[in-house]
Protein backbone atom coordinates (compact mmCIF):
# COMPACT_ATOMS: atom_id res chain seq x y z
CA UNK A 1 0.00 0.00 0.00
CA UNK A 2 2.51 2.45 0.88
CA UNK A 3 4.74 1.99 -2.08
CA UNK A 4 1.43 2.21 -4.07
CA UNK A 5 0.37 5.71 -2.64
CA UNK A 6 4.42 6.91 -2.84
CA UNK A 7 4.19 5.99 -6.59
CA UNK A 8 0.69 7.21 -7.77
CA UNK A 9 1.45 10.43 -5.87
CA UNK A 10 4.84 11.17 -7.54
CA UNK A 11 3.36 10.56 -11.11
CA UNK A 12 0.58 13.15 -10.11
CA UNK A 13 3.51 15.82 -9.92
CA UNK A 14 4.99 17.13 -14.12
CA UNK A 15 8.29 16.97 -14.99
CA UNK A 16 11.68 14.86 -15.35
CA UNK A 17 12.19 11.73 -12.83
CA UNK A 18 15.64 11.58 -11.74
CA UNK A 19 17.12 7.97 -10.26
CA UNK A 20 19.46 7.81 -7.89
CA UNK A 21 20.90 4.34 -6.93
CA UNK A 22 22.47 2.47 -4.49
CA UNK A 23 26.12 1.87 -4.58
CA UNK A 24 27.43 -0.87 -2.44
CA UNK A 25 30.29 -2.86 -2.17
CA UNK A 26 31.72 -5.87 -0.12
CA UNK A 27 30.75 -9.62 0.47
CA UNK A 28 26.51 -10.23 -0.68
CA UNK A 29 25.68 -11.38 2.75
CA UNK A 30 26.15 -8.30 4.69
CA UNK A 31 25.49 -6.03 1.79
CA UNK A 32 22.42 -7.46 1.46
CA UNK A 33 22.07 -6.89 5.93
CA UNK A 34 22.71 -3.45 5.35
CA UNK A 35 20.12 -3.47 2.12
CA UNK A 36 17.20 -4.84 5.12
CA UNK A 37 18.08 -2.04 7.31
CA UNK A 38 18.54 0.65 5.44
CA UNK A 39 15.27 3.21 4.81
CA UNK A 40 16.86 4.16 1.95
CA UNK A 41 15.58 2.25 -1.17
CA UNK A 42 17.64 1.30 -3.59
CA UNK A 43 16.70 3.07 -6.52
CA UNK A 44 14.90 6.48 -5.28
CA UNK A 45 12.93 7.88 -7.66
CA UNK A 46 12.37 11.87 -7.24
CA UNK A 47 11.12 14.65 -8.83
CA UNK A 48 10.65 18.68 -8.19
CA UNK A 49 8.35 19.13 -5.35
CA UNK A 50 8.52 15.49 -4.56
CA UNK A 51 7.04 15.21 -0.16
CA UNK A 52 10.42 13.22 1.00
CA UNK A 53 11.72 12.21 4.15
CA UNK A 54 15.30 12.03 5.70
CA UNK A 55 16.40 8.45 6.93
CA UNK A 56 19.56 9.22 8.68
CA UNK A 57 20.71 11.30 11.23
CA UNK A 58 23.20 14.42 10.46
CA UNK A 59 22.14 17.02 12.57
CA UNK A 60 25.66 19.34 10.93
CA UNK A 61 23.78 19.51 7.76
CA UNK A 62 20.52 19.99 9.56
CA UNK A 63 18.02 17.14 9.24
CA UNK A 64 17.43 14.00 11.07
CA UNK A 65 15.98 10.68 10.91
CA UNK A 66 12.08 11.76 9.54
CA UNK A 67 12.87 15.15 8.53
CA UNK A 68 10.28 16.11 6.57
CA UNK A 69 10.79 18.63 3.32
CA UNK A 70 9.87 18.98 -0.60
CA UNK A 71 12.36 18.61 -2.98
CA UNK A 72 12.97 22.01 -4.55
CA UNK A 73 14.96 21.48 -7.75
CA UNK A 74 18.36 19.51 -8.56
CA UNK A 75 22.16 21.78 -8.42
CA UNK A 76 24.11 21.33 -11.36
CA UNK A 77 25.91 18.37 -10.28
CA UNK A 78 22.43 16.57 -9.66
CA UNK A 79 21.98 16.51 -6.06
CA UNK A 80 17.85 17.51 -5.20
CA UNK A 81 18.07 20.61 -3.06
CA UNK A 82 15.31 19.50 0.08
CA UNK A 83 13.77 22.43 1.59
CA UNK A 84 12.23 21.29 5.11
CA UNK A 85 9.61 22.32 7.05
CA UNK A 86 11.30 24.82 9.16
CA UNK A 87 12.32 26.53 5.56
CA UNK A 88 15.77 25.58 5.25
CA UNK A 89 17.09 24.42 1.95
CA UNK A 90 19.78 21.06 2.10
CA UNK A 91 21.33 20.00 -0.46
CA UNK A 92 21.56 16.31 -0.48
CA UNK A 93 24.94 14.37 -0.89
CA UNK A 94 25.00 10.83 -0.67
CA UNK A 95 25.30 8.98 2.58
CA UNK A 96 27.28 5.84 3.43
CA UNK A 97 25.90 2.70 5.60
CA UNK A 98 28.36 0.96 6.80
CA UNK A 99 29.69 -2.32 9.01
CA UNK A 100 33.04 -2.51 9.85
CA UNK A 101 35.54 -4.50 12.08
CA UNK A 102 38.38 -3.87 13.88
CA UNK A 103 38.51 -0.53 12.22
CA UNK A 104 38.12 -2.08 8.71
CA UNK A 105 34.86 -1.72 6.45
CA UNK A 106 33.84 -5.23 5.91
CA UNK A 107 30.49 -3.54 3.74
CA UNK A 108 29.20 -0.57 2.46
CA UNK A 109 26.20 1.08 0.76
CA UNK A 110 25.69 4.59 -0.56
CA UNK A 111 22.40 6.75 -1.37
CA UNK A 112 20.84 9.75 -0.62
CA UNK A 113 19.68 9.85 2.88
CA UNK A 114 15.95 9.91 1.13
CA UNK A 115 12.85 8.35 0.36
CA UNK A 116 9.13 9.42 -0.65
CA UNK A 117 6.90 10.44 2.34
CA UNK A 118 3.34 10.41 1.42
CA UNK A 119 3.19 7.18 3.29
CA UNK A 120 5.54 4.77 5.14
CA UNK A 121 4.64 1.86 7.70
CA UNK A 122 4.27 1.97 11.14
CA UNK A 123 7.48 -0.37 11.32
CA UNK A 124 9.87 1.31 9.19
CA UNK A 125 9.03 4.58 11.28
CA UNK A 126 9.93 2.86 14.66
CA UNK A 127 13.22 5.41 15.79
CA UNK A 128 12.03 8.69 13.74
CA UNK A 129 10.35 12.02 14.80
CA UNK A 130 8.21 12.97 11.55
CA UNK A 131 7.09 16.51 12.52
CA UNK A 132 3.16 15.79 11.09
CA UNK A 133 1.39 12.45 10.85
CA UNK A 134 -1.45 11.65 9.30
CA UNK A 135 -2.03 7.95 11.07
CA UNK A 136 -4.24 5.16 9.51
CA UNK A 137 -4.58 2.43 12.37
CA UNK A 138 -7.66 0.40 10.66
CA UNK A 139 -5.12 -2.25 9.13
CA UNK A 140 -2.89 -2.34 12.12
CA UNK A 141 -2.35 -6.23 13.25
CA UNK A 142 -0.25 -6.30 16.55
CA UNK A 143 -1.07 -4.76 20.23
CA UNK A 144 1.44 -1.53 20.35
CA UNK A 145 1.20 -0.74 16.70
CA UNK A 146 -0.53 2.39 17.49
CA UNK A 147 1.78 3.65 20.12
CA UNK A 148 4.66 2.91 18.01
CA UNK A 149 2.79 5.12 15.09
CA UNK A 150 1.41 7.91 17.54
CA UNK A 151 5.00 8.45 19.37
CA UNK A 152 6.44 9.64 16.18
CA UNK A 153 4.91 12.78 16.61
CA UNK A 154 6.43 15.31 18.61
CA UNK A 155 2.73 16.36 20.12
CA UNK A 156 -0.76 15.42 19.82
CA UNK A 157 -1.27 18.87 17.66
CA UNK A 158 0.78 17.81 15.36
CA UNK A 159 -1.51 14.14 14.38
CA UNK A 160 -3.94 13.36 12.21
CA UNK A 161 -5.69 10.15 13.05
CA UNK A 162 -7.85 8.56 10.14
CA UNK A 163 -8.45 4.93 11.03
CA UNK A 164 -8.38 2.93 14.37
CA UNK A 165 -9.74 -0.90 14.78
CA UNK A 166 -9.75 -2.89 18.49
CA UNK A 167 -5.83 -3.39 18.28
Amino acid sequence: DVDAVNARELQKLPGKERVFYMNSRGPTALVEALHRNCLAPAALVLKKNAFVMFVRNNPEQGFINGTLGVVKGFEDDGFPLVETKNGQRIKVFPERWRIEEDGKVKAEICQLPLRLAWAITVHKSQGMTIESCEIDLAKSFEPGMGYVALSRAPSFESIRLIGLNDL
